[in-house]
């Protein structure tokens, strides 16, 4: 049986290729979530077709170990990170170079790699950024940086680039429940 690991399974990304995936009974998930004891996160668990399929393992990002040992006998890895936890582009790099780390090190066969590109590859010129600006969108900097050391380190991985994730966009924004009321609306015919 294929098994595989999926970083960031509590977020909204990772969690939506958990359920899908587990949709299929051929497939052995690995939930990779520092949030291990969360009970609100395993009642979402139980909800879903093969919950046995399912196993959860404790990795942080910021912690290499806890990385490579949630790895162990995966053999795909569908990695992602989030920037807008900590909105540190240094961090993140350390923390993607850290999964990358945890694959090589368990032999993992492939990596998916959810991306964006490296602005500071592109040949901009606004008025508005300084000579020493180092990111001009650090979200998708920091991501597109590690793309490099993925191939560095010649892990075979897909680079998935993802348009924004609109469902995040509910939880930024606070929208308010608007009713009607139809008797209240009135008609007029005529």
């Amino acid at each position: 049986m294929i098994t595989i690991g999926v970083c960031g399974a509590s977020g909204t990304q990772g969690n939506s290729v958990i359920r899908e995936l587990n949709k299929f009974n051929n497939y052995k998930l690995v939930f990779i979530t520092r949030q291990i004891d969360n009970i609100e996160l395993k009642n979402k668990l139980n909800e879903y077709e093969n919950i046995n399929s399912i196993e959860i393992r404790y990795g942080d990002y910021d912690r290499p170990l806890t990385m490579i040992d949630a790895l162990v006998d995966c053999n795909y890895v569908y990695a992602i990170t989030n920037f807008w936890e900590h909105s540190n582009v240094n961090r993140e790099i350390e923390q993607a170079k850290n999964i990358a780390i945890a694959c090589k090190t368990n032999n993992v066969s492939g990596i998916i790699w959810s991306t964006l590109e490296n602005t500071n590859e592109w040949n901009v010129e606004l008025e508005k950024i300084s000579e020493d600006s180092k990111h001009l969108i650090p979200h998708f900097d920091s991501k597109g940086i590690v793309n490099q050391y993925f191939k560095d380190i010649n892990i075979d991985t897909c680079f998935l680039h993802l348009s924004f994730y609109y469902s995040n966009f509910i939880n930024l924004i606070p929208f308010e429940k608007v009713s009607i009321n139809n008797s209240e609306e009135g008609s007029e015919e005529g």
